[in-house]
């Protein structure tokens, strides 16, 4: 992801917190389709992130479809506990 995708993602979450789906079983982890310029309609990056109300939201992972189709249980059970310590 370039600096300028990255700084757009940003962008997009501060005008859409809840953007995405709420992932099961995850604690409130929500996962979101970008699209990224050049990697067609299916390409782009998913992006990990989870709401605190009056703090905002946070982008916890992010990764191309193309490398990773989805979380592993592993890692939806290690971000769940992430953010039970820290919220």
């Amino acid at each position: 992801m370039t600096e300028t995708e990255r700084s757009a993602v940003v962008d997009y979450f501060a005008a859409n917190p809840h953007a995405g789906n709420v992932i099961p079983g995850a604690g409130g982890l929500r996962k979101a389709r970008i699209p990224l310029a050049g990697r067609g309609k299916r390409g782009g990056a998913r992006v990990i992130s989870y709401v605190v109300a009056a703090r905002g939201v946070y982008l916890l992972m992010a990764y191309a479809k193309n490398d990773q189709s989805d979380l592993t249980p592993d890692q939806a059970r290690a971000l769940a506990r992430l953010i039970e310590t820290l919220f």
